[in-house]
């Protein structure tokens, strides 16, 4: 009895350790060291130790959130990185940040399974993102210059953007991408269809979604702006199917609603216009001035692929790390100056999570990564419209925000490097939750049931876990 109390205790204290350390992850330049370890990543480690100590089934648990083509996605790219590092002098940095984004995603999957659970790693997550924009905000206006310590900008003395409690605009759209997503998700959601989905008061959603895309914009993101706003338009165009789902007396009773709140809904409409009219203006601005090209003219678009992919399939286990890019070129037959041409006068790197992933680790590594994102995402769009054939619409929205969220990060990464192979642990959070949602799902094809879905019970899931 004393054991199961004292298990019951460490699994409440594991879930606030852990929502710490994924804030931590949000301000990373600022977290110390422990023996040159980042002290959130020593935490995930921990945890894991932990919980196999106390209640080792619920890692068991957790690593079943993963199916058999996830499993095998992400082996592929485990042997991929574990050989280039072992190439590359033994340097197994990128190995040991790709198990850590694993153990978060595992950890990610199991706290999505119980309600309680989920609410103080988003509230967490929430209020270390509405720090992080309005630090952004006050780097924009200059009011406080200590802001830039930790930022690299502030040691090179150029500014591209506001940075909050990153190093770059680009980290710090990574830091917040994924939560802003699921808070305008959520607070969309709730507003057009009335269906509480997380006990969070509807103003500090709107508030905290309106300092996110405010930050994004005083970060010069135009990559941010783009992703919130393909996650907004999957968010919206796939909720349109539920409509036809509400039965006649939830029909009455939103009418009714309507008519007793009809100004509480005109400020939310306006308030949804100013939304969409900040992200597009901000895309527009940033198109015409950023880098003195549209979005459609930056060479990551298309050019990138031109110039990548020859290099792609002439190195198959990835471009060693000490070898210069004039002689990575040359091997194909190509010219420095050819390159630069066809990249608009400068070589960059990549920037795309896919060729980035196949310059580094080969193209076997870049195919794994595309499998893992598009079987989650496939199979997050098909349980979605089975649940809404029989009527789970709570379940089916939050299987659509964590689609949507994850979309949002993979739009951001198409135009940087950094992603779930190249050391961006946060967004192994995201697809955790996803294949932790789609885990509560038993999908049962027999000849009387066929097509039907039953959404285990937060007791059935996850017996073990409890707050």
């Amino acid at each position: 009895m004393k054991f199961q109390t004292l298990k019951k205790k460490v699994e409440i204290l594991t879930i606030w350790i852990f929502s710490l350390c994924l804030t931590l992850f949000m301000m990373q330049p600022w977290v110390p060291e422990v023996y040159s370890i980042p002290l959130h990543v020593l935490i995930i480690w921990l945890l894991l130790v932990i919980t196999l100590i106390v209640n080792f089934r619920l890692i068991i648990h957790g690593l079943t959130i993963f199916s058999i083509v996830h499993w095998s996605a992400i082996l592929i790219l485990g042997v991929s990185i574990l050989v280039r590092s072992a190439l590359d002098d033994w340097d197994f940095l990128r190995f040991i940040q790709l198990l850590t984004g694993i153990i978060i995603a595992i950890f990610g999957g199991i706290v999505f399974q119980n309600q309680k659970a989920r609410r103080i790693i988003l509230i967490s997550l929430s209020l270390g993102v509405v720090v992080s924009c309005t630090i952004a905000v006050l780097q924009y206006f200059e009011i406080s210059h200590w802001l830039w310590q930790k930022s690299k900008y502030a040691r090179v003395g150029y500014v591209y953007g506001s940075t909050g409690m990153e190093n770059c605009p680009v980290s710090f759209s990574y830091s917040i991408l994924g939560i802003g997503m699921t808070l305008i998700s959520i607070w969309l959601i709730q507003w057009r269809h009335k269906i509480k989905l997380i006990n969070i008061r509807g103003t500090f959603l709107f508030l905290s979604n309106l300092i996110v895309l405010i930050g994004l914009i005083v970060s010069n993101s135009r990559s941010g702006l783009l992703g919130i706003a393909v996650g907004i338009l999957v968010t919206v165009g796939c909720s349109r199917k539920v409509r036809h789902k509400i039965n006649r007396t939830e029909e009455v009773k939103k009418k009714e609603y309507i008519e007793k709140k009809y100004h509480y809904l005109k400020l939310h409409s306006f308030m949804t216009v100013l939304f969409a009219t900040m992200i597009v203006s901000g895309l527009i601005y940033f198109s015409v001035t950023a880098r003195n090209a549209t979005i459609i003219q930056d060479a990551r678009i298309f050019a990138s692929y031109e110039v990548y992919l020859p290099v792609i399939l002439n190195n198959p286990l990835g471009i060693p790390k000490n070898v210069s890019k004039i002689d990575v070129f040359e091997d194909i037959g190509s010219s420095y100056s050819e390159i630069q041409e066809k990249l608009g006068g400068s070589v960059i790197a990549p920037h795309n999570l896919f060729l980035t992933t196949g310059v580094t680790f080969g193209p076997v590594a870049a195919v794994a990564l595309f499998i893992l994102y598009f079987s989650a995402l496939y199979q997050g769009r098909h349980t979605f419209n089975l649940l809404l054939r029989t009527n789970l619409i709570s379940e089916a929205f939050w299987i659509l925000i964590l689609v949507s969220a994850n979309i949002c990060i993979i739009t951001h990464s198409w135009f940087h490097n950094a992603n779930l192979a190249i050391g961006e642990m946060r967004n192994w959070l995201w697809l955790g939750m996803l294949f932790g949602a789609l885990q509560s799902v038993n999908i049962v094809k027999s000849n009387n049931y066929k097509g039907v879905i039953i959404y285990k019970s937060q007791s059935d899931s996850l017996k073990s876990f409890s707050c």
